[in-house]
């Protein structure tokens, strides 16, 4: 070889077909190895998303269901909303999301993540808060044994017309009232 090549035990060339595994750093990877090595991410957001100036809607004594009305990314196989419910695949996964309120201050406020049908599934409650307007946030980490329709409910201690779920802020961006985040494990 001259001082401009190397010798083949050096290189992996381009028309290789003999399996390499890398083993130490600044290895090369090759494609495949790559491909068939790599742990892609599998993550969902979902929200009650409304246009700029529209507030969250009437809230009602007891709990009630909550909005989801868009999926702004989702790439989990099996994972869909429909009518506000989620459906879950079987699997593990971190959830994190918020719902928001607008009442008064004496207003009792919280949500929880419920299972409406397929497997066993213990309520989910999120954080609790009796602010003016506030969240009620959760981030916790569950196993779906097998498929799992789940929704978000809210309770609320006084009705509040109009703006209960969430009082808009008219900023031109959209209104952002329900927020539900999956990560695949």
């Amino acid at each position: 070889t001259s001082a401009n090549e190397v010798g083949r035990v050096s290189v992996l060339a381009l028309d290789n077909t003999v399996t390499f595994t890398p083993s130490a750093d600044y290895e090369p990877a090759t494609k495949k190895y790559v491909d068939d090595n790599s742990t892609s991410t599998n993550v969902a957001t979902f929200q009650d998303l409304r246009t700029s100036g529209t507030d969250g809607g009437s809230s009602s004594i007891g709990w009630q269901q909550r909005v989801f009305n868009d999926t702004i990314y989702n790439n989990i196989t099996g994972l869909s909303l429909l009518s506000n419910q989620f459906t879950v695949p079987s699997g593990t996964f971190d959830l994190s999301g918020y719902t928001l309120s607008y009442g008064a201050a004496t207003n009792r406020y919280q949500s929880k993540l419920i299972r409406i049908s397929g497997g066993a599934f213990t309520d989910i409650p999120f954080g609790s808060t009796t602010a003016i307007g506030s969240s009620s946030l959760v981030n916790s980490r569950v196993t779906f044994a097998s498929e799992t329709v789940i929704e978000i409910q809210s309770y609320f201690q006084t009705a509040k017309a109009v703006d209960g779920l969430g009082r808009a802020t008219s900023s031109g961006a959209g209104e952002v009232y329900a927020q539900l985040n999956f990560k695949e494990i």
